[in-house]
């Protein structure tokens, strides 16, 4: 015979368990919270849930222009820039140095999380699937 909940039950099964859980981390100090993260990402990154975790973390958390100092380093737009980009000499004397440095952190932003990463991504899958065209048995490829 199944077990009825009681009236100070709650629906959601696992609740209770969570809100445990979230009392404890509060007692804990930073650096014990910071410890216990790391091995839960670890062991979660070490599993079959990698591939939506890392992609949940990114988009949480967007990496930032800034930490890729060496990768894409900050660079200025400068009057020739805009010239051979086609804007007329009239627009340039219109913008101003922060106007040009607003430019350039807009470009490097572009580059690293509209151009890097959808590249990068691509570049792997094609060298991703020319491994697997590689490692195809050889009876495979004789009808």
């Amino acid at each position: 015979m199944p077990v009825e909940p009681d009236a100070g039950q709650t629906s959601e099964p696992f609740e209770d368990e969570i809100g445990q859980i979230k009392t404890l981390w509060q007692e804990l100090p930073e650096a014990h919270q910071v410890a216990l993260v790391l091995q839960l990402a670890g062991s979660l990154l070490d599993g079959p849930y990698r591939p939506y975790l890392r992609h949940a973390m990114t988009q949480q958390w967007p990496v930032r222009p800034t930490e890729f100092p060496v990768a894409f380093p900050r660079f200025e737009i400068t009057d020739d820039d805009l010239l051979n980009a086609y804007l007329d000499e009239e627009d340039l004397v219109q913008l101003k140095p922060e106007h040009l440095q607003e430019m350039a952190e807009t470009m490097r932003s572009h580059y690293i999380h509209d151009l890097f990463w959808p590249e990068l991504r691509y570049v792997a899958g094609s060298i991703l699937e020319k491994l697997s065209e590689s490692n195809v048995p050889v009876n495979k490829l004789t009808p």
